[in-house]
């Protein structure tokens, strides 16, 4: 990790932040902008975060560059780098074996 990255995560804001998020979390409120809400983030909060994951990856398919690392010039006809490629399939997978277990000790 850079010292970059591990000095923005002991600063102050950051952790004043996180501590908001939690704590609006446990009492019921959207960790965002802290309204009411049964799940993690209001409906807006959640509309607004779509539409900008959504405007990222178009953004980032259009110049050829993996929207998962953004780090790795792709094909126009290949939705991630063969690295992240590889670890989602590799998450997959281990989440089909886990469900297949469990599956298997509630059949037995």
């Amino acid at each position: 990790m850079s010292d970059n990255a591990q000095s923005t995560k002991d600063s102050k804001s950051y952790i004043r932040l996180k501590n908001y998020r939690h704590t609006n979390r446990l009492n019921g409120k959207c960790t965002d902008c802290g309204k009411p809400s049964e799940k993690y983030r209001c409906a807006e909060c959640s509309a607004k975060k779509n539409e900008g994951a959504r405007r990222d990856r178009e953004y980032y398919k259009k110049y050829g560059i993996c929207p998962v690392c953004k780090q790795v010039d792709i094909g126009s006809d290949e939705s991630m780098c063969p690295e992240c490629l590889a670890k989602e399939y590799t998450y997959q997978m281990s989440k089909r074996n886990a469900s297949e277990e469990s599956r298997a000790k509630y059949t037995e």
